[in-house]
């Protein structure tokens, strides 16, 4: 088996490598792109479909309740504002790692940041 750095998204491949998920499979991942706002988010999207990428803009209402204030400890529930960029690749440390850097380079223009992968682990019968 594959042995993958020490770190989050080695350590994800390095379990699900142990589990037994065929890591030769080509799978549908998603990459997230925080964006503060509708406009940053539309012009990351921009530029990644220039550099190449497949993209959605996901907007979430959060989960605040009527009248609630933002605070630090709430902040999850914050509305907001998401790129998704659509990979389907083989798990390789290394190509994720590259695409989450590159994407992380055309975020931080417009104030956002690579926040994370995602990656289909259904297997079809």
């Amino acid at each position: 088996m594959e042995e993958y750095p020490d770190d989050v998204d080695g350590n994800i491949l390095q379990n699900l490598a142990a589990s037994g998920f065929d890591m030769s499979r080509l799978r549908d991942f998603e990459f997230f792109v925080d964006s503060p706002d509708e406009e940053s988010s539309y012009n990351i999207e921009k530029e990644l479909i220039k550099a190449g990428f497949s993209t959605e803009v996901y907007f979430d209402e959060g989960e605040l309740e009527e009248g609630e204030t933002k605070t630090e400890e709430n902040k999850e529930f914050w509305p907001s504002w998401t790129v998704y960029v659509l990979s389907k690749m083989a798990p390789d440390y290394n190509e994720i790692i590259r695409i989450q850097e590159v994407v992380d380079a055309i975020a931080k223009p417009f104030n956002g940041r690579s926040d994370g992968w995602e990656i289909e682990i259904a297997e079809s019968t």
